[in-house]
């Protein structure tokens, strides 16, 4: 080979390299750009807390997004050991605890243990813990419910 021919085998082969390395670099700049970005994770409700015989205790938030509601948490106390929990939106909430129908995004019914896992897309919400079933008895409810989003 000669001279000429070498130098433009070279001048080709470093020319491949660069445009490799552009490409490399661009598809890593493409790929984390498009990568999402980091979650929230809120804490909706104590670690325990009371819940009234006759009464709700309600903790409301708000999504600017897409989120989702995720935990468990358990009732003590009374016969039962037992409590209604629901998610609903701020009209569902008023017609919820006013005992009327209510487009509810999460309904434990009367249980002991619940978990939650729902989907919510943007807006103002209700995690509401239902005791008005209970003439004399306060619940006490161990709780471990985030919003992440």
């Amino acid at each position: 080979m000669e001279t000429g021919e070498k130098s433009h085998t070279l001048r080709n082969v470093a020319i491949g390299v660069i445009v490799i390395i552009a490409v490399l670099v661009i598809y890593k700049n493409l790929r984390t750009s498009t990568d999402p970005s980091p979650q929230t994770t809120e804490i909706l409700t104590p670690e325990s807390f009371a819940v009234p015989a006759g009464q709700i205790q309600y903790f409301s938030f708000t999504l600017t997004g897409l989120g989702r509601v995720v935990g468990r948490f358990q009732a003590s106390g009374g016969s039962g050991n037992d409590i209604e929990a629901v998610i609903t939106n701020a009209d569902g909430f008023e017609n919820w605890k006013n005992g009327h129908e209510a487009r509810v995004f999460y309904q434990s019914g009367k249980v002991t243990v619940g978990n939650i896992n729902t989907s919510l897309v943007r807006g103002t919400y209700y995690l509401a813990f239902n005791n008005r079933f209970s003439v004399l008895t306060d619940k006490t409810i161990v709780s471990n419910i985030v919003l992440v989003h």
